[in-house]
């Protein structure tokens, strides 16, 4: 009995530790495809940044930005964008969304997404309650 003193820091240190490593793998979640449906050809890439929310509800906003691009579509073409979770964002974004669906997220857009090469993303980040820049 006198051993669980001593292991009792250890442990809330390794608890500890293995919260933040849980913590930093979602920090950042990056989606990235084309979508052909109908010969329509929609490309995605960007990747949205954790400001400040709980890891959990920033992997749910995650997984409903990918579910609004994949929603009605076919299997096949549902298929063509992939959501995948990581510690940090590329740093070679053509421009941001503050504040996106007014939470502490960031949605960084990348070269050759389809709102970049149509100039819409500013006016997209401005319609979900964001700030451009």
């Amino acid at each position: 009995m006198r051993c669980l003193p001593r292991l009792t820091p250890v442990l809330a240190l390794l608890a500890t530790l293995a919260v933040a490593t849980a913590t930093a793998a979602d920090n950042a979640c990056l989606l990235r495809g084309a979508i052909n449906d109908d010969g329509i050809v929609q490309n995605v890439n960007y990747c949205a940044v954790n400001k400040g929310m709980s890891a959990a509800s920033f992997r749910t906003h995650c997984q409903e930005l990918h579910a609004n691009h994949v929603e009605g579509l076919s299997p096949a073409a549902a298929r063509g964008v992939k959501l995948s979770f990581q510690p940090a964002c590329p740093t070679t974004y053509k421009g941001a969304c503050d504040n996106a669906f007014g939470e502490k997220m960031t949605l960084q857009f990348m070269a050759g997404d389809s709102l970049v090469v149509s100039r819409q993303a500013g006016l997209f980040c401005i319609s979900i309650d964001g700030r451009w820049r």
